[in-house]
């Protein structure tokens, strides 16, 4: 299924973009021997392999490039986290090649990003969603699309949100005990239908709005994630 990030941004050419600043600043064969075999939540080791390239803009490009490609591995677990960061990171690659950023603060820049992929933004989540990687990710879709709400101010988004991505993830882990439920099409159509529902029904209740482009643009991302955490179990992910 084609990911909303492919569609939003060019995602090979950032990471065509990325591999030329590595390029210039190590060699290719420096870059290969770490970049492929230590992922960034190896913490040590990742690290320790960063550590012994020489220059604050090789360190960058590295943190940046392997970021990256987690970020493309965990789009599904949760899109509008990963949505965020990738956005930064090009951000923070077009500010480096652009000279507006110096390489120290380029470095400082990458590895505070990929410090909160590793921990998964959990230090900036509500209690109530830390240790539920699907509503969280529920909840961040959520509230994305009601940020986009004129009427909606940003308090009552964030409370909203997090209401209905508990919610949404109780709807979805109920219909995901039947098994095999991702192969079988009336099951799919039954948790999208008991989700939008949960949706129009918060919205009748709390007395906002919901138009359609904010349903469709929520309901179109709530499968992927259901299948990214709920494998076919009866078990939480």
């Amino acid at each position: 299924m084609k990911q909303r990030y492919s569609e939003e941004v060019d995602y090979s050419e950032y990471e065509k973009r990325i591999q030329t600043l590595i390029d210039r600043h190590v060699g290719a064969t420096e870059v290969t021997r770490i970049t492929p075999l230590v992922n960034i939540f190896d913490k040590e080791r990742f690290d320790a392999e960063v550590e012994k390239l020489e220059g604050s803009a090789s360190r960058a490009d590295t943190i940046a490039s392997r970021t990256v490609k987690t970020i493309r591995e965990k789009w599904e677990e949760d899109p509008a986290f990963y949505e965020r960061f990738s956005r930064i990171l090009q951000r923070l690659i077009e500010d480096f090649r652009n000279k507006r950023i110096s390489d120290a603060q380029y470095l400082a820049s990458v590895t505070e990003v990929m410090q909160k992929v590793r921990d998964q933004g959990t230090s900036e989540l509500p209690e109530a969603l830390q240790h539920r990687p699907a509503a969280r990710a529920f909840y961040g879709i959520i509230r994305r699309a009601l940020a986009k709400l004129e009427s909606m101010l940003p308090a009552d988004a964030e409370a909203h949100s997090i209401e209905l991505g508990l919610a949404i993830d109780e709807v979805i882990a109920e219909h995901a005990r039947i098994v095999n439920w991702t192969a079988n099409a009336d099951v799919r159509n039954h948790m999208l239908n008991a989700a939008e529902d949960c949706l129009l029904d918060a919205a009748r209740r709390k007395g906002f709005a919901l138009p359609l482009s904010a349903l469709d643009e929520i309901g179109k991302e709530l499968l992927p994630v259901a299948e990214a955490h709920y494998h076919d179990t009866n078990r939480r992910q």
